[in-house]
């Protein structure tokens, strides 16, 4: 709806008609194209003669006439208005009304000073319901990462006067209004107004994300049911989105963005344009989202801050964890991104038609719990080559998986810190003989971890005595609940592992579930060795 604006024409004969204004005339931007407002006039007298044209007359300069800017209303006296579209928020704009008879053209008053809009962004602009008359809506969240200052004007959409606010710190949460008549309304908020936390509560429409930068994004729409109809792109403030905020040294990014929204909330318009580079922190924005499946291949998530080695991070931990995201992600450029950690967990992207073949992973250091409980891992996976001076960790990678591992025995691990549960749950069972456990880095300083890499695996059965454990740091519960590891591989495994020590690391905890070794020979003097000589702990099946 435009804003109204009131004038008034008196005057009686040939006397130049008066002009008033009911108060400052405040405008709200209704477009991106500029700035409509809609004008009210009233002829009070013709004069000696019919009114054979009336309206609205603007320019730059103080004194506008029919020969500037005009807007035709009819004709004859009365009431009339007229909807005038200014073509910028920034400039300075001067009005009066005109009528027109035999005798000529008289003017109102123009307005004594300029009409400054106080914004130079387009606003921002969302739907709220309210259910009850005389209700207190609180469309805003307090949260301590909210910590960025605010002045802006808010029109409420109900007719009343809009509202100027400004605020510091988490107070955006005690913005309030109370609207007389239970019903849905357009809220317009246009000024600085750098971040959002809304309350699901509320909101039941997103329909433009403005102009002005947005240096807030954290868990924005977070359990909200809504729709999303804004069709421009969000501007991003990067150096605010990478900002520490309260009890941490960064910036929480757009981090939960749309996570756990409803059914609603099936996707954003033009998303795949957005411009997410220099954001360290995108993880988690569409966990449990259970109707996001929107496209955003062509994302270009990148580093922030290389100088300051703490920003020198892009994560897309969790990013589409727990949802229902199916898209083909292979044109996704990720040789940026450094932390994996979670990102598809629970999901199934059997649908995807995704290989992730050309993924260059190169800079992840996390892969844990990447695909834990997914129902389908892409197949391109097993060409991937890891940053091998990265200390990369793949604890739980494949944890409770339930799709097929892709063939992954050719992977270079000599950069892995940590296996831990990585296929726990599982069952996979391929030649991974030929991987290197050392680690980078390890010794003393790290070492490598082994902990429940194979707990409850359902079928793992390979020999994997040539392994070089010499560096292994944790192993407890290796193979807790393995009814699968035959003897003759547990066999080779104690003979193969004790010749390589003494190691970096004494007295392992390790557990080998069922498996039996063979009593009398060189397995159970090796078993003895580890547990008397290098205070090994080992729980197994015993001999036979």
């Amino acid at each position: 709806m435009a804003q109204h604006i009131p004038f008034s024409f008196f005057g009686d004969g040939l006397s130049v008609p008066l002009v008033e204004f009911d108060g400052f005339p405040f405008a709200e931007a209704l477009d991106i194209e500029g700035l409509n407002v809609e004008f009210l006039g009233v002829v009070v007298s013709e004069g000696s003669s019919s009114v054979t044209e009336r309206g609205f007359v603007w320019s730059l300069g103080t004194t506008p006439t029919i020969a500037d800017n005009k807007v035709i209303s009819g004709s004859g006296s009365g009431s009339y208005s007229a909807n005038i579209t200014f073509p910028t928020l920034e400039t300075s704009f001067y009005i009066r009304p005109y009528a027109t008879n035999t005798e000529g053209t008289s003017y109102g008053d123009y307005f004594g000073s300029s009409f400054q809009w106080d914004t130079s962004y387009d606003p921002v602009i969302f739907s709220i319901n309210t259910t009850a008359p005389a209700e207190t809506a609180s469309p805003f969240i307090n949260s301590s990462f909210l910590n960025r200052s605010i002045n802006a004007r808010i029109d409420w959409g109900d007719l009343t006067a809009m509202e100027t606010s400004s605020a510091t710190t988490n107070t955006v949460g005690n913005i309030t209004h109370e609207y007389a008549v239970a019903g849905t309304y357009d809220i317009r908020i246009s000024g600085e107004f750098p971040r959002l936390g809304f309350n699901p509560t509320y909101l039941t429409e997103f329909k433009q994300w403005g102009t002005q930068p947005w240096g807030i994004l954290y868990e924005a729409f977070r359990f909200c049911n809504f729709l999303c109809s804004a069709t421009d792109i969000p501007v991003f403030n990067k150096t605010d989105l990478n900002a520490g905020y309260t009890g941490a040294s960064t910036g929480g990014g757009i981090s939960f963005m749309f996570e756990q929204t409803g059914a609603l909330f099936t996707g954003v318009p033009n998303i795949n344009s957005w411009d997410v580079s220099n954001i360290n922190n995108i993880f988690g924005v569409f966990s449990y989202s259970s109707a996001f499946n929107s496209d955003i291949s062509n994302w270009i998530p990148s580093t922030w801050s290389s100088s300051a080695p703490w920003n020198d991070y892009v994560n897309l931990s969790s990013l589409f964890s727990n949802s229902n995201y199916n898209q083909n992600l292979d044109l996704l450029d990720v040789s940026n991104v450094t932390n994996m950690s979670s990102m598809f967990t629970n999901t199934d992207l059997t649908t995807s038609g995704s290989s992730y073949s050309a993924w260059d992973i190169s800079n992840v250091t996390s892969f844990n719990s990447m695909f834990s409980g997914a129902s389908y891992i892409p197949t391109g996976i097993g060409s991937w080559t890891f940053g091998i001076s990265k200390q990369v960790t793949l604890s739980g990678m494949f944890s409770g998986s339930t799709g097929t591992i892709p063939d992954i025995t050719g992977w270079d691990t000599s950069g892995i810190r940590s296996f831990s549960s990585m296929f726990s749950s599982t069952d996979f069972n391929q030649d991974i003989s030929g991987w290197n456990m050392t680690g980078i880095n390890s010794g003393n300083a790290f070492g490598v971890f082994l902990s429940s890499m194979f707990w409850n695996n359902t079928a793992f059965n390979k020999d994997i005595s040539t392994w070089d454990i010499t560096n292994v740091r944790f192993a407890s519960n290796f193979m807790l609940g393995v009814t699968t590891f035959s003897t003759i591989n547990y066999d080779s495994l104690l003979i193969g592992w004790e010749a390589q020590l003494p190691g970096n690391w004494a007295n392992l905890t390790i557990d080998f579930g069922s498996s039996q070794y063979t009593l009398g020979g060189p397995a159970e003097t090796a078993r003895t060795s580890l547990i008397n000589i290098y205070g090994w702990t080992i729980t197994d099946g015993g001999g036979i």
